[in-house]
């Protein structure tokens, strides 16, 4: 699918949590910047890790971190929102999906990435993702070489 085709489609999803808390954006997507730049992959429990989220739309407005004490289905939920908000912003900056540098503790990257990729167009349902996500990771590392942010 044509870049502007793809750019449509990410210019209508919505996002329920990743603009209730800015600082928490920024900082994970500050950490997929880095890992960009060091040319590695960050594990997602690593890419949370020690980040206080606020969310009036999550448990009363009260301050929580990902995954603590325990992994639950709303934390992945707010995590992907998160990263699927990212990965919105660095296709639309630069033409690539910054989320493909986070990966699964086995060292691949998450169904999350896969459907994003086919909800956008980017990729056909039930084809190879590894292709498309060694490709966004490449376009990462070189445009973080580059750029800051893309927020």
């Amino acid at each position: 699918m044509k870049h502007d085709a793809v750019l449509r489609k990410i210019q209508g999803l919505k996002c329920s949590y990743a603009e209730n808390d800015l600082g928490a954006l920024r900082a994970i997507e500050a950490r997929l910047a880095s890992t960009a730049r060091a040319g590695t992959l960050i594990k997602y429990g690593n890419l949370v890790r020690g980040i206080d989220i606020r969310m009036a739309n999550v448990d009363d407005g009260r301050r929580f971190e990902l995954f603590q004490p325990d992994w639950s289905p709303l934390h992945s939920a707010i995590l992907g929102d998160l990263l699927g908000y990212i990965a919105c912003r660095s296709f639309e900056r630069g033409g690539f999906l910054a989320s493909a540098m986070a990966i699964l503790a086995e060292g691949e990257p998450s169904d999350g990435f896969r459907k994003l990729a086919v909800q956008v167009g980017l990729l056909s349902p039930g084809n190879d993702v590894d292709a498309l996500w060694a490709e966004h990771v490449r376009l990462s590392v070189a445009w973080y070489s580059k750029h800051d942010s893309v927020l």
